[in-house]
This record gives structure tokens, sequence and C-alpha cells, in this order.
């Protein structure tokens, strides 16, 4: 399972909405729920999960089985959403198409802690997304994956060189 953590907070710098007014945080987890239960997140196992709101500023995670290259886009899903069924409330707040600024917080992959709980695809896909799909946003996720690569090539060396 691949976590990813957002930080979302108005496209309009002079934005006025309050995301913790009532109604918008009605409007907020309907969407999220529409969202989670439509075919695209059905299929791709994607769900999005709101973990904090405050005035101009909201805290969610969206999780997937596999990597996403670009995970903000499924996001879009929420603009879509809310300013279509609410667009009377919303799209006073649209800037360049969107509502929301997407900052990507974190990314987390997560897998079995036992070998024999991973199967073989998880880990080819966990490899690949290491050495050519993950995106550090800090320096010591940055050190744990140069180092990941490291210990990979240093078990793979004996079996090189028989070759």
């Amino acid at each position: 399972m691949y976590t990813y953590f957002f930080h979302l907070s108005p496209s309009k710098s002079n934005s006025n909405i309050d995301y913790t007014d009532e109604k918008v945080k009605n409007m907020l987890n309907e969407a999220i729920t529409a969202i989670n239960n439509g075919l695209a997140f059905s299929r791709d196992g994607k769900t999005i999960s709101i973990n904090n709101i405050d005035v101009n500023k909201i805290e969610l995670t969206l999780s997937c089985k596999t990597a996403l290259t670009h995970s903000a886009r499924s996001l879009s899903a929420l603009t879509r959403y809310l300013t279509t069924y609410y667009s009377e409330y919303f799209e006073p707040y649209v800037y360049n198409k969107t509502l929301f600024n997407m900052k990507l917080i974190s990314q987390e992959s997560h897998f079995g802690l036992e070998t024999n709980e991973i199967s073989d695809t998880d880990l080819l896909k966990g490899v690949i997304d290491i050495l050519y799909t993950y995106t550090t946003t800090t320096k010591k996720e940055a050190d744990l994956r140069i180092d990941t690569i490291n210990q990979m090539k240093d078990l793979i060396k004996p079996f090189l060189s028989k070759l």
C-alpha cells in the first residue's frame, strides 16, 4: 500500500473560505465519500481520508494499492466534485481551474515485515519504485533510499559475478 500525505490550501491567495464551517465540512465529507465509492477509485484501490481541517488548510491522506507518479492528480476529483455539485458555493474560490494548492508532505510504502508476507509481484514493484519512481521529500528519505539501493547492490553482486 502506498500512502501520500497532503496539505491543501485555497488556490486563490486572498480567499476567505473557512474549511472549518460545518456546511463546508459536510460538503467535503460527502465529496470524499462519493469519490472513494466511485468507479475509478474502487477499481484502482484508492481512498482519500481527511486527517485535519483548519480554517484555511486541509490535511488529508491518499492511499493506493499501486505507486502513483503524479499523486496530486488523483485529488483533482475533489475539485471536480465540489465545483460540479456545489458550484454556487465553490465557484468563486476557483483559480487556474482548481480549488486547492496541493502540497505533497510525505509518502510511504507499506509492505509486510516478513519476507514471506511480500508477494514476488509486490517485491518487484517495491524495488522498481525505489529505483525509479519514488520521490523523496526530505533528506532523511533520500538518505534511506540511497542506503537501501546500496544494500540491494551488495546483495546481488555475488550472483552477478557468477554469470
